[in-house]
């Protein structure tokens, strides 16, 4: 395009004029009242080609740019006016380029910006696109068409964006049938797809949906191949199929959440794909992504993870690093395969409490829950019991230490459940470590409806859970609790004040 900017010798003089550009043809556009013109196709061509230009940093930018001058909204504007007539087969090449700009807007410019991710899902774009997916009109045998393939891929890429930077909207997308939707695509023609369709599923697939699709080792060699291809030393561009390595690991992670995948990870040979991205070459990015994959299988495949060559003195490497939180993943990996992996305790009683038949409640929880559990832990405080939480009793030492000598003297452990807990590998160690010790465990759930499957259904058994989903009912729910904790954690001389809760 004559409007392009050519290859940048000053970041600032290019970031001021990308900024000028694109703001110049983002009013223009929102202002406009019929898109079908020649300079409403330059336009979205230019938004195009500067939503999948430069560095990640600069990539971030345009996209956050683009979501602060509202492309959402005209996305939906667009989407409304000519995506319920069947464009493809339109003779219009005003119309095909427009769909087709706007399109790859949305789906390159999200890739990066987790501001324009937050605002396609608080917009519900995830509804329309579910919707549109589903007609019979997007039969998935009609992607072996490169024109249907292009429109499929571009829209399920918003999605996936969507997903892999807003973890929280996956509940939404399971509630308008996203799993089903996804499903009919399995079999498409397109292996970009195939493999898109796969790697969305690890998003929003349940325990029960997992032993159904992935079943033998076959998804697993197939994002092998992928994943082996993006990273060849002659692959300048790092992907294969469109996708990175990022995108990729992602997704095995999310699904290596299951205990059965995790064998299936590791027996296909996953393994050295993960040493490889802890490299001090690969971007940090994918270094915690290996990190915390290994971490999650960890729990389930410790010997092969320390028997992998390069596997522990590689994680040893990133344990003294400057990243705070690369650091305590590789911590993390290392304190699970060389700790919790081991230490036995000797069958007995439940242990409620800790030195000299004092403790405190130790509260377990995945850091997005955090408002809930401030107001709880001020709730107890008020009531005098003594709380561990890791926003506000951190002890010397390592975090990690600190998490291990908190759980042995605690009185009772409370674990907040919710899918990003169960998803958490930090969680998980929290947890199982309190289990080992044969900690007295009690339950609260904290995400509405949740019902915990997997290790965490496991984990819960059939203790009962305290609700505590409902704002409304916090009081209720609090005072129930305080009744099940009784005087464990509790300073002895204190005088209950539950009357006032």
């Amino acid at each position: 395009m004559g409007a392009k900017l050519s290859k940048k010798k000053n970041s600032k003089e290019f970031t001021d004029k990308m900024e000028i550009g694109i703001t110049d043809r983002m009013n223009r556009l929102m202002s406009a009242s019929d898109f079908l013109c020649v300079q409403c196709i330059k336009d979205t061509a230019f938004l195009r080609s500067f939503a999948n230009e430069g560095t990640y940093s600069e990539r971030k930018n345009v996209g956050d740019l683009l979501a602060t001058l509202g492309v959402t909204k005209l996305f939906l504007e667009i989407w409304k006016k000519y995506f319920e007539m069947d464009f493809l087969k339109s003779e219009t090449s005003l119309m095909n380029s427009l769909m087709y700009n706007i399109l790859w807007v949305m789906g390159d410019a999200t890739d990066n910006s987790t501001a324009l991710c937050v605002q396609v899902f608080e917009s519900d774009v995830h509804k329309v696109v579910l919707n549109y997916l589903n007609t019979d009109y997007l039969d998935p045998s009609k992607t072996v068409d490169p024109v249907y393939e292009e429109v499929v891929f571009a829209l399920m890429m918003v999605l996936h964006n969507m997903l892999r930077r807003v973890p929280e909207s996956s509940p939404s997308l399971r509630e308008h049938k996203a799993f089903e939707v996804f499903q009919r695509f399995r079999k498409s023609p397109s292996n970009n797809i195939a493999c898109l369709v796969l790697i969305l599923q690890a998003y929003v697939i349940t325990e029960e949906e997992n032993e159904l699709v992935n079943s033998d080792d076959s998804n697993f060699i197939f994002l092998k191949d992928i994943l082996e291809r993006a990273l060849m030393p002659n692959n300048s561009k790092r992907r294969a199929d469109g996708f990175a390595p990022i995108e990729v690991m992602s997704a095995i992670n999310r699904l290596a959440v299951n205990d059965n995948n995790k064998t299936r990870i590791v027996r296909v040979g996953l393994l050295p794909f993960y040493v490889t991205l802890l490299q001090p070459q690969c971007s940090e990015e994918e270094q915690k992504a290996a990190a915390k994959g290994l971490w999650t299988l960890s729990f389930k495949c410790a010997n092969e993870i320390e028997n992998e060559p390069g596997c522990v003195a590689a994680l040893k490497d990133l344990a003294k690093v400057d990243s705070q939180r690369l650091k305590r993943l590789a911590e993390g990996t290392l304190w699970t395969l060389e700790e919790l992996q081991r230490k036995e305790t000797p069958c007995g009683q439940v242990s409620r409490s800790g030195p000299e038949g004092q403790g405190h409640v130790f509260i377990s929880y995945q850091w997005d829950s955090q408002p809930m559990i401030k107001k709880l832990v001020s709730s107890l405080k008020k009531e005098g019991f003594q709380v561990w939480v890791d926003f506000d009793n951190i002890m010397s030492g390592s975090i990690l230490e600190a998490m291990t000598k908190a759980v042995e003297e605690a009185a009772v452990v409370v674990v907040c459940l919710s899918q990003k807990y169960k998803e958490s590998p930090n969680c998980r160690t929290e947890a199982e470590y309190s289990l080992r010790l044969r900690k007295e465990i009690l339950p609260l759930r904290l995400q509405s409806n949740y019902r915990p499957d997997g290790w965490l259904g496991t984990f819960v058994g059939n203790r009962p859970m305290h609700d505590f989903t409902s704002d409304g009912k916090y009081s209720e729910s609090v005072k129930s609790f305080i009744i099940e904790l009784g005087v464990s954690g509790k300073t002895t001389e204190y005088e209950s004040n539950s009357e006032s809760i």
